[in-house]
């Protein structure tokens, strides 16, 4: 009986536990999509089990000794797991800080644009999930909107009549000198008007200019926007693709039964150029449902006290933390292969349009971190992307090289110089370069 329930057969059955439960996981619940993210979590159980089965075999002595390293290995790992959790909960209270100290500086700037402000800008993302015979790719057209506070102010943008972020008379030129596609970073969050992407090119070179970013947007939606609104002659389309989640986006993106439809269908096309009564009419109407809901459903602070303690004591068992920075839990089996169509099919409505297509890759702020494993990961994220866009001819700028990679004070080009969207100084150096590159 006590060698069934000796240490080494309790470690055993665990393993075998462990590997049951992966398989389950990598085979079963994900289909054998997340393989490769899964292959670290088999060896590892794998290797605990031949340890497992050694100490059957082992003396006494080296037994004891093993345990004794076995248990001061798990108590080192959740030691670091301990100080990494403490740490990320210091840098989240930091970042709050600087908030709360620019908001008192700069508060008088919400007063000043409260009255004119309608609420928060809405991103399409949030319905990617909903199963709607529609999929709306733009917000609320001719209104005032918050969008989000990284500088200590809520940034202000005011939308077109197709709710994109652009001046009321883009519109009216016949003829576009650039057209803007991408997600927040074009869409402009979080600065204002004359400070984003897009401003600031219009600004530096009297151009006419069209934004279609939008916040939330992924490769897909981007390249769905296009085919509903550039009904227009564009010289340059500058494509924006951001290496934190744009890959994850597109992911997310092919689950939904509509965009599904753009990327297998050239000719499917939702007219939603003509529908923006219905689409303003849509958006307002979940506005004010979820106003009401808040009203009438407030919320226990006490559960949701008790909700997040629980999900952190999981993450800490989980070692999540520890993983995240070892490099051991980033995801490898991205769509890579989707991500190249949308990239062809995009070039041959730019070729059709008779526009020059760019492909502009910015880098995210874990890229310099001093993170050795997330370096890596975004490094060779980007060499794949590369390899195929130079061999597709397209014209790729490279932010990152030609950038950031070579500032000194890299976190003055982020918000609060933290993990966040670009700062003023960030956006503007990009657009002035992407100036200089286009225009040679």
């Amino acid at each position: 009986m006590r060698k069934i329930f000796s240490f080494n057969g309790i470690l055993f059955i665990l393993s075998i536990i462990l590997v049951l439960t992966i398989f389950y996981k990598s085979e079963i619940q994900f289909d054998g999509n997340r393989r490769d993210y899964y292959l670290i979590y088999f060896i590892i159980t794998l290797v605990v089990i031949f340890f497992s089965i050694i100490l059957f075999f082992l003396k006494k002595k080296h037994k004891t000794y093993l345990v004794i390293i076995i248990c001061f290995s798990v108590f080192t790992f959740y030691l670091f797991e301990f100080y990494l959790t403490i740490k990320f909960k210091n840098n989240l209270e930091l970042i709050y800080k600087k908030i709360d100290n620019k908001k008192k500086l700069t508060n008088t700037f919400n007063q000043k644009n409260k009255k004119t402000s309608s609420g928060f800008a809405i991103s399409p993302k949030i319905f990617l999930n909903h199963d709607n015979d529609f999929f709306y790719l733009t917000g609320i057209s001719n209104t005032t909107s918050k969008v989000c506070n990284e500088n200590g102010y809520f940034s202000i943008v005011n939308s077109d009549k197709f709710g994109f972020n652009n001046p009321k008379d883009a519109w009216e030129n016949e003829n576009i000198d650039y057209t803007l596609i991408g997600d927040s970073f074009i869409y402009g969050n979080c600065v204002n008007n004359p400070f984003d992407i897009s401003s600031v090119i219009r600004k530096k070179t009297q151009k006419n200019i069209i934004n279609f970013g939008i916040q939330g947007s992924g490769p897909l939606s981007e390249y769905a926007i296009l085919r509903e609104y550039l009904n227009f002659s564009s010289k340059k389309i500058l494509w924006f693709f951001f290496e934190g989640n744009d890959l994850e986006d597109l992911e997310n993106e092919l689950k939904n039964k509509v965009l599904k439809k753009y990327f297998s269908n050239k000719k499917f096309n939702q007219n939603l150029i003509n529908k923006q009564k219905e689409i303003d009419k849509f958006y307002r109407n979940y506005l004010r449902e979820i106003s009401i809901n808040k009203n009438q459903n407030k919320p226990n602070n006490q559960n949701l006290i008790e909700v997040n303690n629980f999900s952190n004591l999981i993450r800490f068992v989980k070692l999540y933390n520890l993983r995240i920075a070892l490099g051991i839990d980033y995801k490898q089996n991205y769509k890579y292969e989707e991500l190249f169509k949308i990239i062809e099919l995009t070039n041959e409505l730019a070729i059709k349009n008779k526009s020059q297509l760019y492909f502009i890759y910015l880098p995210s702020f874990y890229r310099y971190n001093g993170n050795i494993h997330k370096h890596y990961h975004f490094k060779k994220i980007k060499k794949k992307i590369r390899n195929y866009i130079d061999k597709k001819n397209i014209v790729f700028i490279d932010i990152d090289e030609l950038i950031f990679d070579k500032e000194k004070n890299i976190k003055e080009l982020f918000a609060l110089n933290e993990n966040s969207h670009y700062s003023k100084e960030g956006y503007e150096k990009v657009a002035e370069l992407i100036i200089r590159i286009t225009q040679q």
